[in-house]
């Protein structure tokens, strides 16, 4: 760890909007993170033009999920509640982004921060030899740890029902997940090494009055998936092609909710769900999307599906040819994520925070990847491609809106 590599003043921006950050976004998420560091860095862009200054975090998905990430940049970032907000008027407001040259002190031992009080040293950075003993270690140590746990299991009568019912269920969860088949998609293409990212917001406060306007029908992440369809129609009438059924796979947050705020781990989940693109009516999409979400939740497939794919983790040939069936083109077309954030903009430095946006990595045959947070008032959705494999993203940032604007108009009628 040097904190010298992990934050840096990055380039480009300097006078310029929301397009300019964008094009330097983009080009920081097709940055490969150097795997011999902790696998995160932060770069510091701008003044924009309107004197706003970006910080631009990219984290690996091994270090931390959505939930872990959120936490994470809230210890790092925020301010306390107790810390003086700047005024926006007489400060610089903060954008972040989630997703040059190298600034800061030089390298030494013994030194001073900035307010004088002294530097401890620096410890010593385990060597590669050491690192690569301590994994084979751990990774020859998981099967005989997972066979223990099996054979506790066992000794325990009282939880063979439990287990009995648990094995019951599997086949169900599986058939239900794993056994669709989705249409071609548009996005089962090969991923190159450029990134590009567009984002659109919505008011949390509309999203929360359609979900009123269509009663216990409906959640606000089934109006998330609603709204991502309609923009995909839109995209796709634009490019004067047909659309077609797609399933999306959504990460299911395996969190505790009582467990340490510094718990960054990845436990996340994942259950598909079909977008019925091929359906004209906003509403008919948000009820179809909202009846199959409901049986997903009913049955637990998130939690069966969790428990299956760690205990094939232990059993690494198994698990691999499993994940090449769940991660198939064939299984889900496009990954929609949707994240909580902090529930007021909060402060970095003094600085008021004026957005927050997020963006996943795609991947290969699945090259168009949708991530959403919130942040006070506002839901942003952050779309990132390979602007080789899918153009026009502007497309689908204005399909955000236009589908957003198309449920408003349905529920007022409903309504009326």
């Amino acid at each position: 760890f040097d904190v010298d590599y992990h934050v840096r003043g990055t380039e480009g921006a300097v006078g310029g909007g929301d397009a300019e950050l964008r094009e330097v976004a983009g080009r920081l998420m097709g940055e490969r993170l150097d795997r011999s560091r902790p696998l995160w860095r932060t770069d510091v862009v701008g003044p924009l033009a309107d004197g706003r200054i970006a910080l631009v975090t990219r984290i690996h998905h091994c270090m931390a999920d959505g939930i872990g990430a959120v936490r994470l940049g809230s210890l790092l970032f925020w301010d306390r509640a107790s810390d003086a907000v700047e005024d926006p008027g007489e400060g610089r407001p903060l954008g972040g982004v989630g997703g040059g040259r190298e600034d800061g002190v030089g390298e030494g031992g013994q030194g001073e921060w900035s307010d004088g009080t002294p530097q401890p040293a620096r410890e010593r950075v385990p060597g590669a030899a050491r690192l690569l003993a301590a994994g084979l270690a751990t990774r020859a140590s998981a099967p005989v740890s997972a066979l223990a746990g099996a054979a506790r299991a066992l000794a325990q009568p009282g939880r063979w029902p439990t287990r009995a019912r648990d094995l019951l269920r599997l086949p169900g969860t599986l058939r239900r997940e794993l056994g669709g088949r989705t249409a071609a998609s548009p996005f089962d293409r090969r991923l190159g090494a450029e990134r590009e990212v567009a984002w659109a917001a919505v008011p949390l406060a509309e999203l929360r009055a359609l979900e009123d306007a269509f009663g216990a029908h409906v959640t606000i992440n089934d109006l998330v998936l609603a709204i991502v369809a309609g923009a995909l129609r839109h995209w796709l009438e634009v490019r004067g092609e047909e659309p077609a059924g797609m399933r999306v796979k959504i990460p299911v947050s395996m969190h505790a909710r009582d467990e340490r705020p510094d718990a960054i781990g990845n436990r996340d989940s994942f259950m598909f769900v079909g977008l019925p693109l091929t359906e004209a009516d906003p509403v008919r999409r948000l009820l179809t999307i909202g009846a199959e979400t409901r049986e997903r939740k009913l049955h637990g497939d998130a939690a069966e599906l969790y428990t299956f794919f760690h205990g094939l983790s232990h059993f690494r040939p198994l698990e691999q040819i499993a994940t090449r069936v769940a991660m198939g083109a064939r299984e889900f077309g496009l990954s929609v994520s949707n994240v909580p954030g902090p529930r007021e903009l909060g402060a970095i430095l003094g600085h008021a925070v004026s957005g927050l946006h997020t963006f996943a990595e795609p991947a290969e045959h699945h090259v168009l990847r949708v991530a959403v947070i919130s942040l006070a008032g506002a839901l942003s959705f952050g779309i990132c491609a390979d602007p080789r494999a899918v153009g026009g993203l502007d497309v689908l940032a204005e399909g955000i809106e236009l589908s957003m604007g198309e449920l408003l108009d349905r529920a007022r009628e409903v309504s009326a």
